[in-house]
């Protein structure tokens, strides 16, 4: 015969048991609903070359108009957006000399200064300011990948690796200093 205590042990163990099981058995069949259809996503239009940041920087009374185009064929990563600052990631496929050229050309045409040029490991970064604006260019070259053929002819294998597509990634990065 059990004493009560075991007939307890026992009855725990088992409704514990029986309990993970069915949560262990809703967890692995769970699927979970989509409440609403996603029909259409908007974003921005990347196709086109003529895309370009238009944000303003500063105090109401002294506002500096920031016009930042992106290279041709450019694909936009990623935007964020606060009160005084943004910061834009694209895919272009230019190289990082090239893009730094780019902006360049594009900033000193809009009256900014180039304050530093620098290159740090695979890192190219140009800084430029106007008033109070200040824009960081950081562009760093990659490839999207590596594939390996192998080919067999006369039981001699080849084995070729070639890279796909070289681009860069590049961070603009636009803020106020007070």
């Amino acid at each position: 015969m059990m004493s009560p205590h075991t007939k307890t042990a026992l009855f725990s163990f088992f409704a514990l048991s029986l309990i993970a099981g069915v949560s262990y058995s809703n967890f692995v069949t769970f699927n979970p609903k989509l409440l609403v259809p996603l029909k259409e996503v908007r974003g921005v239009n990347t196709k086109t070359d003529e895309i370009q940041s238009n944000f303003y920087i500063g105090q109401n009374e002294s506002k500096v108009e920031v016009n930042i185009p992106y290279p041709a064929n450019s694909e936009i990563l990623g935007v964020v957006k606060t009160e005084r600052d943004e910061q834009h990631t694209i895919k272009s496929p230019l190289t990082p000399n090239e893009v730094q050229e780019f902006y360049k050309n594009v900033l000193k045409s809009q009256s900014w200064e180039l304050t530093n040029e620098n290159t740090t490991g695979i890192f190219s970064n140009t800084e430029y300011k106007k008033e109070k604006a200040r824009i960081k260019i950081t562009a760093s070259e990659n490839i999207l990948e590596n594939t390996k053929t192998t080919n067999e002819i006369n039981a001699v294998k080849e084995t070729t690796y070639e890279s796909k597509s070289i681009f860069s990634i590049v961070s603009i990065e636009i803020n106020q200093r007070n």
